[in-house]
């Protein structure tokens, strides 16, 4: 009778209420029985009409439950307080036909003229658990540790890589502050951070830049990476923070790290030798080169009878001296100048070329080896090629070592063949061809590789040190170009080379006043040498006496300019190698004697002059020759050329 007297209490005050509630509403006394449900609760449990109503709310929980239950009714009848739905607690609900289903409860005490009653909203949670399942299915599927917090920073949601990651139970960690995974000393910055994402969720993506570190259970540390999704739900905003362990790579960087320290320190190491290596070669070629001077110009003299007749085997003697003089020569030129491309140090000269003219010049230098062999050398140059802009004496080279091998390894009676011809657009080639020993195919892939000879060992046919094609090679793609060759063994070779017609950088040099020179003089002209080596100031006046000209040596350059004020010579040869003072500031000073103004001045050196050298002696030089053959010849062409001829020379040779 009591229960049904309240029950019309709670009907009259909250009927109203009740029914307009979107949730299935129970009222329930203090005793836990039922006063009151809507509408919706009796749909939710099946029930019709009153029938609840009286009932121990009991009978809405399913039975292996019902004992908890009381004990949970009997703690919050003792500290009545409002619960939220979904406060983390497992409950069921069961259905008049005895089904159950997941639910959740809120709950709210109010007071009334028949006591403290309870007033629970309930809703069931079976679609929000399916779902629940479904998202928990892709966290355990994802490959890095998931993590699920609330906007308090309050840990709802954990997979087992979590669990394995951080070395916590998943029960451990649930409802615990995601500070628990932060280091110590960042866990005070740690909620200013998750405040400020909270104010302005977005997506961070892994790896946006900072450097995090998480600490597991047994307090140790680790780096790793965290992405970040803001996820809106029924209870609010959650944090999806997905975190991966970067210790492996965070070791392998510093790996890298460290071995690119001790690389750069090596590259370091490496190019203060190449550096050191080139000081030396520079020094070695003078060194080495100006003494071989000596040697073939006076074995020159000798051989062509400039100092009294000889007798033939003597002439014989000295054509072998020469030979091999020139060859090591040769050979030094080979290996410096190697040195020079590979370390990038090898400075190209681009001017106007006649390629027929160049051609015909280094026949003629290999024209005393094809007349021993008696082997004939036709050459044939297109005529669209009558000019190309490139570094002359490398073209020589190139041509030069073609030719020579050509030779070498052509029997007597044989035929040489060179050809310059167009080849594609802006580019021209040069072909060699023999019908000499030929190649075998399996030795092709050796050429043009340095210190690597066909025929070797020590019974080999042929001399050579196999730096030859190499060289060419380095030259040749130096300068933007390409090598190659074709043979077929017993039958004869053909090696080429493919050029650009007009190479990088090129311009023709400006000489100053060359055109002002004296082309009128004295029955014998004056010659003024300037060289420190007494040998080679010893050959130039024995050479250019021989010549019909008047030579004065100098060791001394200040000795020099005095002789040249006193009485101008009519040209100048100049090592640049001086003691004491630069030959910049000799041939400003030489420039200064108002006789000595347009003297034409012949730069001999065994040393291969940088760009920024060049251009400032010939900023002060009208006429400077650079002979970088060393023989002495091709000195005595330039010193014909400057004084024999009325016509003012047309630059650099």
């Amino acid at each position: 009778m009591k229960v049904r007297r309240e029950a019309r209490l709670v009907a009259d005050r909250f009927g109203g209420f009740l029914d307009a509630a979107p949730d299935a509403m129970v009222v329930v006394n203090a005793d836990g029985r039922v006063l009151a449900a809507n509408r919706h609760a009796r749909a939710l449990f099946a029930y019709e009409g009153d029938e609840l109503v009286g009932q121990r709310i009991e009978a809405l929980v399913p039975t292996r439950f019902r004992d908890r239950h009381v004990r949970y009714r009997e703690d919050y009848a003792r500290n009545p307080h409002t619960r939220p739905m979904g406060a983390g607690l497992d409950l069921h609900g069961l259905r008049k036909d005895g089904t159950e289903f997941p639910l959740e409860i809120s709950l709210s005490p109010v007071e009334t003229d028949a006591g403290r009653l309870t007033i629970a909203a309930i809703r069931d949670s079976s679609a929000r658990r399916k779902n629940e399942a479904k998202f928990r299915g892709l966290l355990e599927a994802a490959p890095d540790a998931m993590i699920v917090a609330s906007r308090d920073g309050r840990i709802r949601l954990v997979n087992g890589q979590t669990e394995r990651l951080f070395g916590y139970r998943r029960d451990e960690l649930l409802e615990q502050p995601i500070e628990i995974l932060v280091p110590s000393r960042f866990a005070a910055q740690h909620p200013n951070h998750r405040e400020a994402y909270a104010r302005d969720p977005h997506v961070r993506p892994m790896g946006a830049g900072l450097q995090l570190y998480g600490r597991r259970k047994d307090g140790s540390e680790f780096p790793v990476e965290i992405s970040l999704s803001p996820l809106e739900t029924e209870e609010g905003l959650l944090i999806t923070s997905a975190v991966r362990d970067i210790t492996d790579r965070k070791r392998l960087e510093e790996n890298i790290r460290r071995q690119n320290q001790e690389l750069a320190a090596q590259n370091r190491r490496v190019e203060e030798a190449s550096r050191m290596k080139s000081e030396f070669l520079a020094n070695m070629s003078h060194e080495l080169r100006t003494p071989l001077n000596s040697i073939i110009g006076f074995a020159e003299m000798m051989h062509d009878g400039m100092l009294g007749p000889i007798a033939a085997d003597h002439r014989e003697y000295l054509g072998d001296i020469l030979t091999s003089a020139r060859h090591l020569l040769h050979l030094i030129n080979d290996v410096l100048d190697l040195s020079k491309v590979e370390s990038g140090t090898m400075e190209f000269f681009p001017e106007p070329v006649d390629l027929a003219a160049l051609i015909g010049s280094v026949r003629d230098m290999v024209r005393p080896l094809a007349s021993a062999k008696r082997i004939q050398i036709h050459t044939e140059v297109d005529s669209a090629l009558t000019q190309v802009v490139i570094d002359a004496a490398k073209l020589t080279q190139v041509i030069s070592n073609y030719l020579s091998n050509a030779l070498k390894f052509t029997g007597d009676d044989g035929t040489v063949h060179i050809r310059a011809r167009p080849d594609a657009a802006g580019r021209f080639r040069i072909e060699v061809e023999d019908n000499g020993v030929g190649i075998r195919p399996e030795d092709v892939r050796r050429l043009f590789v340095e210190f690597q000879q066909l025929d070797a060992g020590d019974a080999k046919s042929f001399q050579g040190t196999g730096l030859g094609l190499a060289l060419t090679r380095r030259l040749v793609e130096a300068q933007g170009g390409e090598v190659g060759v074709s043979s077929r063994f017993g039958e004869g070779s053909l090696f080429y080379a493919v050029l650009p017609s007009v190479a990088r950088d090129a311009s023709a040099p400006s000489y100053g006043h060359a055109a002002a020179r004296r082309a009128v003089l004295s029955p014998e002209p004056r010659i003024m040498v300037v060289d420190d080596d007494v040998a080679a100031l010893k050959l130039l006046d024995t050479l250019l006496q021989q010549r019909g000209f008047r030579p004065d040596g100098f060791e001394d350059p200040e000795a020099a300019l005095r002789a040249a004020a006193q009485a101008p010579p009519d040209l100048l040869i100049l090592d640049p190698l001086m003691p004491g003072l630069s030959a910049m500031t000799f041939l400003k000073r030489f420039r200064a004697i108002s006789a000595a103004t347009h003297a034409p001045v012949i730069i001999w050196t065994v040393r291969d002059m940088t760009p920024i050298e060049r251009t400032e002696l010939l900023s002060v030089a009208q006429d400077i020759v650079i002979n970088r053959e060393g023989g002495a010849s091709a000195l005595l062409d330039c010193v014909r050329r400057h004084l024999m001829s009325e016509a003012p020379a047309e630059g650099p040779q």
